[in-house]
């Protein structure tokens, strides 16, 4: 017997790619790659990931970091995202 194991994540307010949230919110100045070790320290390749909006400032810059986190994400827009819709959906 095999066990199956499928978790369901949902986190918010990653703001990646925004260098100054350092200056705001006293995160760490390398918080991209904390992200990115964080979430691939408690997220498999099969979980579901909603992260709930102000994903990233340059989304065109984001994608490289987001590609390298596990898990099926689906990225809500936020009210600091400046993307196009159709951006989350890809």
């Amino acid at each position: 017997m095999s066990v199956f194991r499928l978790e369901t994540f949902v986190t918010a307010d990653w703001h990646i790619g925004h260098n100054n949230i350092s200056k705001y919110t006293g995160r760490d100045v390398n918080f991209n790659e904390l992200i990115v070790e964080r979430h691939n320290t408690l997220v498999a390749e099969d979980d579901l990931v909603i992260v709930l909006g102000d994903v990233a400032l340059n989304h065109k810059k984001a994608v490289d970091t987001i590609k390298q986190l596990k898990g099926r994400l689906v990225l809500v827009q936020g009210n600091h995202d400046q993307a196009k819709y159709e951006w989350y959906l890809t």
